[in-house]
């Protein structure tokens, strides 16, 4: 297991934390020997909120969503992360900001704020970054207005949505050489292929930051073998990333 220093810290306005499920796709055995991508279901607890900018809860438009989960799996191991709403920049980290409140934490498109190295059974690595791609399609409009009260629609609607259905989304790896790499792993340049990497499933959500988030250690990186930080990733321009999910709101 590696442990590294997560995506730097960010004002976070509301939230809500959530419980579900991951199931790795073991097409992604062929990129990473990590249990994650075994096929087995883990549960997985997490945290959506918005993320601001300058630490202002006030601002209208510097925000983005944000994400924080874990995954626990087996031998001790842990996959815990952080991602964002909005496009990714050139270091595969925070989005430039402004950048638009989601209209839903379920209809958002969330990219890894740190990027990887993954390493194969056959001992091969590559620098990846991952998103997660929702299942349901945006509708309406951003959120908008000020981040507090984004924050408690966003959380609303999640409420309503899971209270129907289970919420659900695609994780993929977006994959490159190392050696090919001058930078990190950022998202979707055409030479970089796509793996499917599994699915992950909301079932159950709660607002605030009480149990089980508060048990959770959502604010550190955490890999299983297989995975790693990459260290020799650029630092990530000016912007937003995920923030620690267990800090009181503003």
């Amino acid at each position: 297991m590696v442990a590294a220093p997560a995506a730097a810290e960010a004002a976070r306005e509301g939230g809500v934390c959530f419980e579900g499920s991951f199931v790795g796709n073991d097409a992604a055995r062929r990129v990473s020997k990590a249990s994650l991508f075994s096929g087995q279901s883990f549960a997985v607890v997490g945290r959506l909120s918005v993320a601001v900018a300058g630490g202002s809860a006030s601002g209208h438009s510097q925000a983005a969503g944000a994400l924080a989960f874990q995954v626990t799996l087996p031998e001790d191991e842990a996959f815990v992360v952080s991602a964002h709403s909005g496009e990714s920049t050139a270091s595969g980290g925070a989005p430039r900001l402004p950048a638009p409140l989601p209209a839903s934490y379920a209809t958002t498109r969330y990219f890894g704020a740190d990027p990887l190295i993954a390493t194969n059974a056959d001992h091969k690595s590559r620098r990846v970054a991952w998103l997660l791609e929702p299942d349901a399609v945006a509708t309406g409009p951003g959120a908008g207005g000020p981040a507090a009260q984004a924050a408690g629609r966003l959380a609303a609607d999640l409420a309503k949505r899971v209270a129907l259905a289970n919420v659900s989304f695609d994780m993929w790896l977006q994959v490159a050489p190392v050696a090919a790499a001058s930078g990190s792993a950022s998202i979707a340049p055409p030479e970089r292929r796509s793996v499917p990497a599994g699915r992950l499933m909301i079932t159950r959500v709660a607002a605030g930051s009480g149990a089980p988030c508060r048990d959770a250690a959502l604010g550190l990186l955490r890999l299983p073998r297989g995975l790693s930080a990459d260290l020799a990733a650029p630092p990530a321009g000016d912007g937003v990333r995920a923030p620690d999910p267990l800090r009181p709101s503003q």
